[in-house]
């Protein structure tokens, strides 16, 4: 490309201001509107780079957003494809670090704290960047910044999508996409928190190396050193990187808790209040996010070991708001809204309004069966009456495929998405603006039955009233100090013991990780261990004692190729004064006669027998 070519007979090419791998930038002159711009092409106009960047200048072209480098047009001249982009005098952030050695944490923690912002807009829309580095954050001379190059970014709605590989810088790159993972918003907050590390720090995360392959394998063994410099930045680093990514807060909390801790200086915000026509989120004190992770419903393995489903998204602790199920009410929330703030502290119940299901019969809340992540209400013609249907509410944080059936709608914060209702089942799947996940099904228990799609459409109206007022609340108690709630189901299968069965992939927790499960790196064998409770322990298997505790064996528990164990843990009684109790379920899920899956189970239910607390 020569100066004062012009491109689409409309942008002047000035000078090149900029050149990466992959592409190459110049300032230009739009001689239709009279204003200065940049303009992007790629360094190889072949088939690939073009549609590399019309995947850029759909992706960045969603947003208008104060910390996002904006996209203005799309154009062919020729052979050659550009993006026009706003012209951003600034130095990208890698230019700093190169020409201080390093910055101070406030001053990193405000650049943190906008493009945390930038992701937040972006994961919300479902667009992940996959390339947050130093290169890629532009700041201006009054210290706004911005994120540019969504040249690797991905739509979750995307025609593509992106498997085998690794892809990205290995100094910024997280465990997960080092060993081959794709991307998700959970990346982006790694690749964040490196970039601020090494604002901080002068270094990766990883230390310093002679060559990007020994980056590249210690970023895939997760060997992360933990900041020195960090200052105020040094919680909220050690959270952003964290190996797993089930166990790091979400852009929307990182951008919150940059808020109180760094905030941009006053001249910043209000050139970001006058850009964005709002303030830069009005956020309240908080303690760090602590993570846990996101979960599938009890359907089993099946789909996970033939699927490779993989949990995402995890949050924090703040505080909560919202009337309760019961009909208690919390107090007003210090936290942003349509989020879970603390997995093992969000209360399910709190979301089911007994007012509104209650036009449909009588109400009864029981918030202590099945998974601790679950709220039931039993509904009766009448008090005292059998139970003709039950609504479930439950958390997950997988991003569910539900198919082109699903009728979507934003309300507020919340997607909510009706699926199809059948004979006996009406669900509704609500995405929380955090990626936190909520089913809520209305099920028959006998006829004659209310409108299940009719039960389904009152919880979710009530539920997502309270999201979008805030946090989902708090339950009202802490767990008892022996419960199951307070172990770690991923920390009960120790290598040996799996080692013994086969080989098998890094475990995927749940939400709150009261779920775990682990597939075979063949892929023809999956094991789940789930805490759950019931009022009685049998169902229906045979009675046997593994690791010095009472069990139950169920051949076909779940389906023809399972065995599942369930494992008496403790017993204690109901909020009602009624007996209850706790249980570790073992499923084993493979394409081999249940007799071998059933003697896997309970090799591998008395190792976990072993590990629970005496």
């Amino acid at each position: 490309m020569e100066k004062d070519r012009r491109i689409d007979g409309r942008y002047r090419l000035i000078r090149e201001i900029g050149a990466g791998g992959m592409g190459v930038v110049w300032l230009a002159r739009d001689e239709l509107l009279e204003r200065d711009v940049a303009l992007k092409c790629a360094r190889v106009p072949d088939g690939r780079s073009a549609r590399r960047l019309r995947r850029e200048a759909r992706n960045a072209g969603r947003f208008h957003h104060a910390n996002i480098v904006s996209v203005l047009n799309f154009v062919v001249d020729g052979s050659v494809c550009w993006i026009v982009m706003e012209y951003l005098p600034s130095r990208s952030l890698r230019e700093i670090i190169r020409e201080q050695g390093r910055i101070g944490p406030e001053a990193a923690g405000s650049l943190g704290c906008q493009i945390a912002d930038a992701l937040a807009v972006s994961h919300r829309a479902g667009v992940v960047h996959g390339d947050v580095t130093p290169e890629n954050i532009l700041v201006t001379p009054d210290g706004v910044a911005k994120l540019t190059d969504f040249g690797i970014s991905r739509a979750a709605w995307g025609e593509t999508t992106q498997s085998a590989g690794v892809r990205g810088k290995p100094r910024y790159m997280p465990p997960e996409v080092a060993r081959e993972k794709a991307p998700d918003h959970k990346s982006d907050v790694f690749s964040l928190g490196a970039s601020l590390y090494a604002a901080v720090e002068g270094r990766s995360p990883y230390g310093e190396a002679e060559h990007a392959l020994a980056y590249l394998n210690r970023a895939a063994e997760g060997r992360i050193e933990p900041p020195r410099r960090a200052g105020p930045l040094t919680d909220p680093l050690s959270a952003m990187l964290r190996a797993d990514p089930r166990r790091r807060p979400g852009a929307a909390a990182v951008r919150q808790l940059l808020m109180e801790l760094t905030p941009p200086p006053p001249e910043v915000r209000r050139r970001l209040r006058k850009t964005r026509g709002g303030p830069l989120a009005a956020l309240r004190a908080r303690a760090l996010p602590r993570g846990a992770r996101p979960s599938g419903r009890a359907a089993g393995l099946t789909a996970l070991a033939l699927a490779g489903v993989a949990a995402v998204a995890v949050l924090g602790p703040w505080d909560l708001t919202g009337v309760v199920g019961g009909g208690r009410t919390a107090p007003p929330p210090p936290g942003p809204v349509a989020a879970v703030l603390d997995d093992r502290r969000a209360d399910p119940c709190a979301l089911l309004g007994l007012d509104a299901l209650a036009r449909h019969g009588h109400a009864e809340v029981d918030g202590d069966y099945g998974e601790f992540d679950r709220c039931d209400v039993l509904i009766s013609a009448e008090r005292g009456g059998p139970v003709v249907a039950d609504v479930v509410l439950s958390f997950s944080a997988d991003r569910a495929e539900l198919g082109s059936r699903a009728r979507t709608e934003r309300i507020g914060e919340v997607v909510v998405s009706e699926l199809p209702g059948e004979k006996d089942e009406c669900e509704r799947n609500l995405r929380l603006a955090d990626g936190h996940e909520i089913w809520i099904s209305a099920r028959r228990e006998r006829e004659p039955a209310p409108d299940l799609c009719a039960l389904a459409g009152a919880a979710t109206e009530h539920a997502v009233s309270v999201l979008n007022r805030g946090p989902v609340p708090e339950r009202p108690g802490s767990f008892a100090p022996k419960s199951l709630a307070r172990l770690d189901a991923c920390a009960l299968l120790d290598t040996g013991a799996l080692r013994r069965a086969g080989a098998w992939r890094p475990p995927d927790a749940d939400f709150a990780r009261w779920e775990c499960a682990w597939r075979s790196t063949a892929g023809d064998t999956a094991v789940n261990v789930v805490f759950s409770r019931d009022n009685e322990p049998a169902g229906s298997g045979r009675p046997k004692t593994l690791g010095g505790r009472r069990a139950h064996v169920e051949p076909g528990g779940h389906g023809d190729d399972t065995c599942v164990v369930r494992t008496e843990y403790r017993d204690y009684r109901d909020p009602s004064g009624g007996s209850a109790v706790e249980l570790v379920l073992l499923e084993v899920w493979g394409k081999r006669p249940q007799r071998e899956l059933c003697a896997t189970a309970e090799t591998l239910t008395t190792a976990v027998a072993a590990e629970l607390p005496r």
